[in-house]
């Protein structure tokens, strides 16, 4: 390979690096099987008067002031999956046990693996 090929092939291999439609679809075979999703955690949250939240694993983007780096960086070591009916399930329990008047999914990018 020449020089000029090196750099032009490690210029390729930055851009996808960087390239949010890329990484989402790196993303979405790890954290999604079918209609099945990975949640790394559900749980119960104080804010917005309560709310009943489930956090999702998988990511494409890379923001600087990420909370949950650790599944974004490594999807494939973190979660499990679930059905969407599981997911109702979980956050229901938690907001009927709490008497909270909401539910969210939070973490990550929540549409990863969604049909365009």
């Amino acid at each position: 390979m020449t020089p000029d090929q090196s750099k032009k092939a490690q210029h390729k291999t930055d851009v996808r690096a960087c390239d949010p439609l890329a990484k989402a679809e790196e993303a979405a075979r790890i954290v999604c099987q079918g209609e099945r999703r990975k949640y790394h955690r559900f749980r119960p949250a104080r804010f917005y008067g309560g709310i009943a939240t489930a956090d999702c694993v998988g990511c494409c983007l890379s923001c600087a002031f990420c909370w949950s780096w650790h599944q974004v960086a490594r999807p494939q070591d973190c979660g499990r999956l679930y059905t969407p009916q599981e997911v109702a399930g979980q956050l229901t329990a938690i907001a009927r046990k709490r008497g909270y008047p909401q539910v969210r999914i939070s973490g990550n990018e929540r549409s990863s693996g969604f049909p365009p």
